[in-house]
């Protein structure tokens, strides 16, 4: 079997090889570890956010983000740097996202046009995900451990086969359909779970896609694309039936 190093297990105290991500060799303790990133991945994504970074700071590039909640994060990143708006008030005072919505770019001293506004003027426009190598509705085998150890979210999907993963009370990790080794390069998706009519709607101000699904349809909403008021995918407005009868999802960027 393929060994692969930790820093240890934090249930027995094994500091040697391990037989998957997740079961120590000494205690087979499911969830009980700490994964060594790779090296060389991890020099990998340092370097490339580096270079984007600096090329960002030298206003050689600027940063569209997609929805609100990518805004939020990306100007709270921005004030933990250091940088202020162009008029000196903090970046997390305000996003101004509802201008320009899903093509809303930020430069770093830090102003905000629309994605053509700065592609005319000569700059380069890499997105959030980019940025920060977050592939959109993808999480990796340490996002959803974290999650799942929170409760921040109920359950996940692995996408090469389909398994649903999910934790238990204490944050223990566990298959629905039984123990499964996990890979470092696992990738997932969220198991979407029904939200409230004011959460989805909340989830929709802020640039996310929100689906509704009644007995005989479904609607998709997307809060990237809509200025005034809330219309699904045919362009029609919101009704009483699907307030009242509808489930909510929330789909995040589409």
């Amino acid at each position: 079997m393929k060994e692969t190093e930790s820093t240890g297990c934090s249930n027995c105290g094994n500091n040697g090889k391990w037989e998957t991500i997740t079961s120590c060799l000494v205690c087979n303790g499911l969830s009980k570890w700490r994964p060594k990133e790779s090296e060389e991945n991890k020099v990998e994504s340092v370097i490339k956010f580096n270079t984007l970074w600096s090329k960002f700071i030298h206003r050689a590039l600027v940063v569209n983000c997609q929805t609100k909640k990518e805004a939020k994060k990306f100007l709270k990143y921005c004030e933990g740097k250091g940088l202020t708006w162009i008029g000196g008030d903090k970046p997390t005072c305000y996003t101004n996202w509802h201008y320009y919505r899903e093509k809303t770019c930020y430069t770093s001293y830090i102003n905000f046009a629309d994605e053509e506004h700065h592609k005319s003027n000569g700059y380069k426009v890499v997105t959030y995900s980019e940025m920060f190598g977050e592939e959109k509705g993808m999480y990796s085998l340490l996002n959803v451990m974290m999650k799942l150890k929170t409760h921040e979210v109920i359950k996940f999907v692995r996408i090469s086969d389909g398994l649903i993963l999910s934790a238990d009370d204490e944050g223990n990790l566990t298959w629905e359909s039984g123990h499964k080794k996990f890979n470092f390069n696992d990738k997932f998706k969220k198991v979407q779970e029904p939200v409230s009519f004011m959460e989805a709607v909340k989830a929709y101000a802020e640039g996310e896609a929100i689906r509704c699904e009644t007995k005989n349809h479904k609607y998709i909403y997307d809060g990237s694309k809509c200025t005034v008021g809330m219309q699904d995918q045919n362009g029609n407005s919101l009704g009483s039936t699907e307030i009242l009868e509808g489930k909510w999802f929330v789909e995040g960027n589409k």
